[in-house]
């Protein structure tokens, strides 16, 4: 008797936590197809094409200063460039997965950043390898070129900041101060600093000239993955895992303003090239909607709201974008303003046309 009720209480055991496990599982599955967030049809910007030849998530994106070609970076192992209508240029290949990517200011070469730890600098006349940079002792998880093209900037997972001489690969310096990866560099327009963003949750800023630490920005409680410093180069603004974007007035380091950009993290930011839109990109679903997707796969059945275009003055929504299927890792805007570019882990770059 004692047996049975031992095997009847086991059995109820083994059913209640199949039951409840069944009722968490429908609770998440309605959740991600019934929950919507507030979508905006500002048809400010249309898609115009998708790029579809990568075989593996995106993760890098940028234009051309002329606006006319567009580069991609992938796990993969490759970097793509393509014409604006779509063409694919050149593809180059890499040894392991890339991470980054720039076009130098007079679109004479690629630079790109790769999980060996090494910088490379390819022919945009040709296609060929011209000089690999090494030092990096961990994966390079970004890179900027200077606006005179002179001065390649890349970080990563060993936490510094190495300036290479574009022309000869020679080290100019190495940038120490940060105490986890770092995940964004960008030169300001003018050319003399350097804003880093990284996982210890700081912002900072560095003369370029010498490499002397100019000043740290606190303000996000999470990692800084993305940065962008505004056309005037008086504003940054960055992109963190706590939701925010803080905008930073550069000269004083001080928060201006932050705003609160849906329901996860993010991972790319862009300015337009006159400084009064802001465009960014993260997770296509929300925190339940991430989980279902680990196991199931992107969600072209339920795409979710993944980029946003930003009014900067009033820090209000001016428009939502549901074009991908997974998460959008970077965008970028094109210098004219007529165009901007989102990298995806679909495996797919889409292109917009800016109308208005």
């Amino acid at each position: 008797m004692k047996q049975n009720r031992k095997g009847a209480n086991r059995r109820r055991k083994i059913l209640f936590v199949l039951v409840t496990g069944v009722i968490i599982l429908a609770v998440v599955i309605c959740y991600q197809f019934c929950y919507t967030e507030k979508k905006v049809n500002g048809n400010i910007a249309k898609l115009e094409r998708v790029l579809t030849k990568h075989t593996g998530k995106v993760g890098a994106v940028t234009f051309s200063d002329d606006g006319k070609m567009i580069a991609t970076g992938s796990i993969d192992s490759t970097a793509k460039v393509w014409s604006l209508d779509g063409k694919l240029i050149y593809n180059f290949k890499h040894p392991i997965g890339v991470t980054a990517v720039d076009i130098s200011p007079d679109g004479k070469y690629l630079v790109t950043a790769c999980y060996d730890a090494k910088v490379r600098l390819w022919s945009m006349a040709d296609g060929h390898l011209i000089k690999e940079l090494a030092g990096h002792k961990e994966t390079v998880w970004t890179v900027a070129i200077s606006p005179d093209g002179k001065t390649i900037a890349s970080a990563g997972e060993d936490y510094i900041i190495k300036l290479w001489n574009a022309e000869s690969g020679q080290l100019l310096n190495t940038l120490s101060g940060h105490g986890l990866n770092i995940w964004s560099v960008k030169f300001s327009p003018d050319g003399k600093t350097i804003a880093s963003g990284s996982f210890d949750n700081t912002i900072k800023l560095w003369n370029v000239t010498d490499g002397k630490l100019l000043r740290t920005l606190m303000g996000h409680s999470e990692a800084v993955v993305d940065l962008a410093f505004s056309p005037d180069g008086q504003m940054i603004a960055s992109a963190g895992d706590d939701k925010a974007i803080i905008f930073w007035n550069v000269k004083e380091g001080k928060l201006i303003r932050k705003l609160f950009d849906g329901n996860e993290h993010m991972q790319g930011i862009s300015f337009s090239p006159d400084g009064k839109r802001l465009i960014t990109s993260g997770p296509d679903q929300s925190q339940a909607g991430e989980l279902i997707q680990n196991f199931s796969g992107d969600s072209w059945l339920s795409k979710g709201i993944s980029m946003r275009l930003w009014d900067v003055k009033s820090g209000k929504v001016i428009q939502t974008f549901q074009q991908h299927a997974d998460d959008v890792n970077e965008v970028a805007y094109s210098n004219d303003g007529k165009h901007i570019a989102a990298a995806s882990s679909d495996k797919t770059v889409s292109v917009w046309v800016v109308t208005k």
